[in-house]
């Protein structure tokens, strides 16, 4: 947020009044250079990001979705893009979140990071291995903040967050506008609360049989194939199992003749008595005679978030029975 500038009258110049403008030039630097200052401080503190303004067009067909799934859900002002970096082994996704941890704190922050990785995993069809997520926030208070790193990734179903700072406060005073800052807190909790309820949960059941990662993935796979679906598995270990399902119809949407394509994943947490079993979901649909390309599905959140919701919990039911 800037503000205007007042004209000023030419320095050496007879002002209005008939006084010689230069005997006030002591003056008027001094104001421009303290209105210049509060500009400087309103329009780079309150910009409510860490980071310059995302790529105009993202770059690989996995970040694409993600920023449509992103904006329909509401979050394109509170998380932004700043770089993509891909290769055969490891694919880097950083995201600009600004001051959100100041206004919703650090737990329900790194729950929506949770959520994000997941995505990323989903529209990248990648192993988790493969992929790091870097959030970066700011954090002590929205004068002089320091810079914030969430490294966050997934090992075998548990997703971790490593917090480093990568920017000191710059020891600058500033003048802070108390509306703007009321403005911006109300908006930021407005559009977390609609994420949560676009978005899908991840269900989970308890059960006493030996289940194993081997026996769902023969499961899902006669499951799904047997209504004529294709079914790639894209990563398996003992306690994690992760595939994508393509060619379905009508299966999370039932009352409609959508193809759907489904990102299955499911974790196996042994506990001291029973083994939980933790289901993430996400799914898209499309049109047409035909299945339709990978870029002509649509994210089922959040136009569809009840069914996904749904489907989920009768599918992790039936994976406690396996």
């Amino acid at each position: 947020m800037a503000y205007e500038l007042p004209r000023w009258t030419r320095l050496g110049t007879p002002d209005t009044d008939g006084r010689d403008s230069s005997s006030r030039r002591g003056f008027l630097f001094k104001r421009a250079r303290v209105l210049r200052i509060i500009t400087v401080f309103f329009a780079t503190i309150f910009c409510a990001h860490a980071e310059a303004e995302e790529p105009r067009t993202p770059e690989s067909p996995a970040l694409v979705a993600f920023v449509a799934w992103r904006d329909a859900v509401g979050l394109t002002d509170t998380f932004r893009v700043v770089s993509e970096q891909s290769t055969s082994t490891k694919y880097q996704l950083t995201l600009d979140a600004g001051h959100l941890e100041e206004v919703i704190g650090q737990q329900a922050a790194n729950e929506i990071y949770r959520q994000l990785i997941i995505k990323v995993i989903s529209f990248g069809e990648l192993s988790p291995a493969q992929v790091e997520l870097h959030v970066l926030s700011l954090e002590g208070g929205f004068c002089d903040p320091s810079g914030m790193d969430n490294n966050v990734k997934m090992t075998d179903g548990n997703i971790l967050i490593d917090r480093k700072l990568y920017r000191k406060p710059r020891g600058i005073r500033c003048m802070l506008n108390f509306e703007y800052i009321r403005k911006y807190t109300n908006h930021t909790k407005d559009v977390v609360g609609r994420f949560k309820r676009n978005t899908s949960s991840t269900p989970t059941v308890d059960t006493d049989r030996a289940i194993t990662t081997e026996r769902i993935k023969q499961y899902l796979s006669e499951r799904y194939t047997k209504k004529g679906a294709t079914v790639t598995v894209t990563s398996v270990s003992a306690n994690w199992l992760g595939l994508t399902v393509r060619r379905l119809r009508s299966e999370v949407i039932g009352d409609k003749k959508y193809w759907e394509r489904l990102q299955v994943m499911v974790v196996l947490e042994p506990t001291k008595t029973t083994l939980r079993i933790h289901l993430i979901l996400d799914g898209r649909y499309g049109s047409g005679l035909a299945p339709p390309s990978e870029e002509g599905y649509s994210d089922m959140e959040p136009a569809y978030t009840s069914y996904l919701d749904e489907y989920g919990k009768s599918l992790v039911l039936a994976l406690g029975k396996v």
